[in-house]
């Protein structure tokens, strides 16, 4: 559980950093750091989505007393096998483990939610400039089709 929960922390740490530099890249609008913008938002959202599948089982395996208490191996194989109330220490253990998958979460949603902010500031950036370079309109587009309506309706 602890080296889940630390390769939980240090693939966040370097997602938000590739997330920073892909945000600060956006001083001069381009092509590249269009996506940047794009491809480091999929990852974030990939990333997201394993943490909280993860916050799911974790919840669900907390829920379930037998296979807690299944979860002593060493007392299985010796033929001694835990009764389904007694699985205190595993439970503390999962549920320090779910506590510190939940920071991880949440500090990687408002990751998130600032990689759309960014992407919504290129978007009205891109609109406010009068369109600027349609190559870069419909890199924007293809990577938030919501938006493409938006900014090709201009022409």
């Amino acid at each position: 559980m602890i080296l889940l929960t630390r390769g939980y922390r240090r693939a966040y740490r370097k997602l938000e950093a590739s997330a920073m530099e892909a945000i600060g890249d956006l001083s001069d609008i381009s092509s590249a750091s269009i996506r940047a913008l794009t491809d480091t938002s999929r990852v974030v959202d990939n990333f997201v989505s394993r943490a909280q599948a993860l916050q799911s089982t974790l919840t669900s395996s907390l829920h379930e007393d037998e296979d807690l208490a299944a979860m002593y191996l060493t007392a299985a194989a010796e033929g001694k096998p835990r009764g389904p109330q007694d699985h205190q220490e595993v439970e503390l253990l999962l549920e320090h483990g779910l506590q510190r998958i939940d920071e991880v979460a949440q500090a990687a949603m408002q990751l998130q939610r600032r990689l759309k902010s960014a992407d919504a500031h290129v978007a009205l950036s891109l609109c406010v400039s009068g369109g600027g370079d349609k190559s870069l309109m419909s890199q924007l587009c293809d990577a938030q089709p919501s938006a493409q309506h938006k900014l090709l309706s201009r022409d």
